[in-house]
């Protein structure tokens, strides 16, 4: 009888303190949030390093608030290292790349911007500008 009692007043304590808790609890992550993936391998050339210090400085600067609120997540991804190679495959990345993911409902919309990186990152401005274009459309 003793013992029921005390797993009876346990039960009662941590239901009572469990409301407490939950209310300190992280916020959830937002239901929808863009990915900026840039991938490289190994070996870098120049341009794949502007290109990845571009995307970087977009981010940082001009969705500093949905970075904290992880509305925008940024990743730099080697896929040369095997612990990337499924989501290398899963973007069907061979090379550097720079790809946006928007995340919404369970679903996820991928574009493709490695050509326009590459063709356009000599123009810093034009590429900044095109990618924070792209990451507020897809946050939208």
């Amino acid at each position: 009888m003793m013992k029921f009692f005390k797993i009876y007043l346990i039960m009662t304590l941590l239901l009572a303190i469990s409301p407490l808790r939950m209310s300190s609890a992280p916020p959830k992550s937002p239901t929808t949030y863009v990915e900026v993936l840039y991938f490289h391998g190994k070996v870098r050339c120049q341009t794949c390093n502007d290109i990845e210090a571009s995307a970087s400085k977009v981010v940082r600067a001009s969705f500093a608030k949905e970075l904290k609120s992880r509305q925008v997540i940024f990743h730099v991804v080697d896929f040369s290292q095997s612990k990337n190679k499924a989501l290398a495959r899963k973007y069907q990345v061979s090379w550097s790349s720079l790809i946006l993911v928007r995340h919404h409902a369970g679903k996820a919309k991928t574009v493709n911007l490695t050509n326009y990186a590459f063709s356009h990152i000599a123009d810093k401005q034009a590429f900044q500008k095109e990618l924070e274009r792209q990451i507020r459309m897809l946050l939208k």
